[in-house]
This record gives structure tokens, C-alpha cells and sequence, in this order.
């Protein structure tokens, strides 16, 4: 065994190499400024080697979190009350140190297998993700010219009437990546985050992280940006006239850390992007999916519904490298989604969809015993029984995720 006598001192060593490279790498103040912190935290013991994140707003530590969803779901209150208690800033997490290598985030291309015809019975699968930069949930920025005071007031660029400027709102875009479960997080180029309206100038990462890669470790800027699962032309996976879920979000997805990856986007020589793009594994956590071998095809959806049926699951199907793919005796459209049954243990547990309503089933247990129980799943039923008021209304749904991103407030400044 190669057990480190001291791992606490190694790990935070190694740790304040990455951020020194962040730190003079970095191009905007703000940034540097929690970058700063972070590092000056270690030095004191402020930030120790632990299982905790340790949370960063406006270069001072405010706060630590067990769990990346501890202080995500509350993100809007959660920089609201930082910005009043502390001024203007922007959001920045440190990771913690003390964990297993196999929670360590990875940045390794796994074996996504697409059989085609065309060259190789062993190319990749692609998928296409939708990215959205939502600056509101990574910083709070005065709309006049006296707020709070903070270390990164200098450094604030404002207008003539003192607004601050913090970058364009940003598209939703969309972008082919491959479809990759060995890499922990989406990743982009930096093309691709600068079409997003992520500038280094203004914009700066709410994370640096080491991943491990087939190459060795590799450090990125992590930015947190709204990712969704989209299909081959750039279209949501959720039905806008049937969702499973009607008072939510319409996609599927959500608030994703996304790495910058280290590898340059080129062009061969006629022209065609050369990219190095990974999906991370939101496609897998987000969407159901299914695959079935020899059919080449993988199906992604909302719903069981989307993924299962003969004509995307036919039984009794085999691959071998030089076997030719078995396509579908009909094809796909003239089939519909199925209606599921699922029986265990000799029908004691039967799950079955609901014939008079769609996306909501019956789960039976013990079926024609004394002892038989029946439960619901029914999530619209069970989300408008949790709503009151405006959020009756489906349209009014998810507001915080559906609403315009402001993110500038005033021109640009001459730099």
C-alpha cells in the first residue's frame, strides 16, 4: 500500500497548484478575488480537508454544504440574502478534498458504441444538449451606482449612471456532443462558452476543479449553466401539450455544472468541426432510455412511455461484430407509445398504465389477497394538490427556470 502518511497537507498542496494556475490565468478581477479567498482559507485553515463545499460570495467565506443540491435548490433566497448581507457579487463553491476517487470528478471518454454501416460497427453515439447561461443564479449586481461596499467594487465596469455591466444575457443554444458516461460533467470549448455569452472578461467560473483523465489530471474552470436534453433538431424532449410533469420546467435538465474542456476546437480540411465535446452524464440522470442490441438506435424521453414498445424493444435480439444490424419490420411512426404493464412475482405486484389518463399509473401489491394495496402515481395530480393560487395555472409554471435572463445592465465599456 502507498498510503500518503499526511494526506490532508498533500491533497491541499496540490490544491493551491491548481488555483495559483487559476489565479494567473484568470481575466477578471471578481474571479481572482474568490479565487483569492479560496486560497487564503487553506493557508489559514478556514477551509480544512473535509467532505463539506465550502460556498464563496463577493471574496469571503460565507458558508459550507454537504451536497452540490444543498445549495442549489434554494439558489435564488440563498444570493438574495447573500447580497443583502454582504454586497454585490458573484457565487463561487470550492469542492471538497476528502473524498473516494470514485466520486472524484472524471473527464474520460467511455465506450458509447453507435453500429453503423457507414465505416465501422463501433462508432460513437452523439447526443444534442441545450445550453442556457442564467447569470441570476451565479450573482447579484447593484442596479445603481451605491451598493454595499465589497473587495470587487473596484472592479465592477459601470456606465456613466453607474449600472453595472456583467455581460450579455446570452443564447440558448444547442450543441452536438458525444454521448459519454465516463465524463462527470458536460464540457464545451471555449468557443462554444463565449457564443453562450460566458466572457472570461466578465463572466467568472463558479468553480476550478481537477478531473482525472486517461492522460492524467486535467484542471478546468467550471461554469453552471441551465443544460437540457434535446433531440436531433435541437427540439425539447417534453411534449408543451402533454408533460408529465405540467407545473414544471418544460425540458429535461436543469442547473449543470459544465467544464471547459482543455482541447481547442478545430476544423478539418474541408471545413468540418473538430470537436471534443462530452455529454457528461446528464443525459443518463435526466432523461429514461433505453437500448436494445443489433437496432443501433438509442431512445431517450420524458416517460417510460417514450422508450419502451416492441418496435424500440424487440425481444430476443442478439449483437455480434459481424452481424448486420436487424431493423424493425414496420416502421417506427407507425407505431404509438405503449400501454405498460408490468407484472412481478406472478401478478402479487402489477404496475399498469391508467387507461383514462396519460403519464400516471396503478401500482397494485399482493393483487386479490386480503392484505392488496393500491397506489397512485399520478405526478400532475400530485403536483396541483402541492399548488395554491397563480401556480394553479400551468403556464405559471417553474418561474425562476422560464423567466428572461437579465444579464446586462448598461453598454459594454471600452476596455
Amino acid at each position: 500500500m502507498n498510503r500518503d502518511p499526511n494526506p490532508a497537507a498533500t491533497a491541499i498542496k496540490a490544491r493551491l497548484e491548481v488555483l495559483q494556475w487559476a489565479l494567473d490565468t484568470s481575466k477578471f478581477e471578481p474571479e481572482a478575488v474568490n479565487i483569492r479567498c479560496v486560497m487564503e482559507g487553506y493557508k489559514s485553515g478556514a477551509i480544512t480537508y473535509s467532505t463539506q463545499h465550502t460556498l464563496i460570495w463577493a471574496g469571503k467565506i460565507v458558508d459550507t454544504a454537504p451536497h452540490y443540491r444543498t445549495f442549489t435548490a434554494d439558489r435564488t433566497a440563498r444570493l438574495d440574502r447573500y447580497f443583502e448581507t454582504y454586497g454585490p457579487g458573484w457565487f463561487y463553491y470550492e469542492a471538497p478534498l476528502k473524498v473516494h476517487p470514485t466520486v472524484k470528478p472524471k473527464l474520460c471518454a467511455s465506450v458509447a458504441l453507435k453500429r453503423s454501416d457507414v465505416l465501422s460497427p463501433l462508432e460513437c453515439y452523439f447526443v444534442t444538449q441545450g445550453f442556457w447561461k442564467r447569470a441570476k443564479f451565479v450573482h447579484r449586481m447593484p442596479a445603481l451606482s451605491h451598493a454595499l461596499p465589497t473587495p470587487e467594487e473596484p472592479f465592477f465596469f459601470r456606465d456613466v449612471e453607474g449600472r453595472v455591466y456583467c455581460g450579455e444575457a446570452g443564447p440558448k443554444l444547442g450543441f452536438r456532443s458525444i454521448l459519454d458516461s465516463g465524463a462527470t460533467y458536460p464540457t464545451l470549448h471555449t468557443d462554444d462558452l463565449v457564443n453562450l455569452g460566458v466572457d472570461i472578461n466578465y463572466y467568472p467560473a463558479q468553480s476550478i476543479q481537477t478531473m482525472h483523465s486517461p492522460t492524467g489530471p486535467v484542471s478546468s474552470r467550471i461554469y453552471e449553466l441551465c443544460v437540457s436534453v434535446l433531440d436531433d433538431e435541437g427540439r425539447q424532449l417534453v411534449d408543451e401539450n402533454d408533460p408529465v410533469y405540467p407545473y414544471n420546467h418544460r425540458y429535461l435538465g436543469g442547473l449543470c455544472p459544465v467544464a471547459q474542456t482543455p482541447t481547442p476546437l478545430t476544423y478539418d480540411e474541408n471545413g468540418l468541426e473538430q470537436s471534443f465535446r462530452l455529454s457528461g452524464l446528464l443525459p443518463f440522470i435526466a432523461c429514461y432510455l433505453s437500448s436494445t442490441p443489433s437496432r443501433n438506435m438509442l431512445f431517450l424521453g420524458e416517460d417510460r412511455n417514450d422508450v419502451l414498445g416492441s418496435h424500440r424493444m424487440p425481444g430476443q435480439k442478439k449483437w455480434t461484430i459481424e452481424m448486420d444490424p436487424i431493423e424493425p419490420g414496420l416502421p417506427l411512426d407507425r407505431y404509438d407509445n405503449p400501454h405498460i404493464t408490468f407484472s412481478h412475482r406472478n401478478g402479487r405486484i402489477v404496475d399498469m398504465d391508467r387507461a383514462d389518463k396519460t403519464h400516471a399509473s396503478t401500482i397494485t401489491f399482493l393483487k386479490g389477497t386480503p392484505e392488496e394495496k393500491i397506489v397512485q402515481s399520478d405526478p400532475g395530480d400530485q403536483q396541483a394538490s402541492l399548488r395554491s393560487g397563480t401556480y394553479q395555472n400551468p403556464q405559471a409554471l417553474a418561474r425562476e427556470w422560464e423567466g428572461e435572463d437579465v444579464g446586462i445592465q448598461g453598454p459594454p465599456p471600452s476596455i
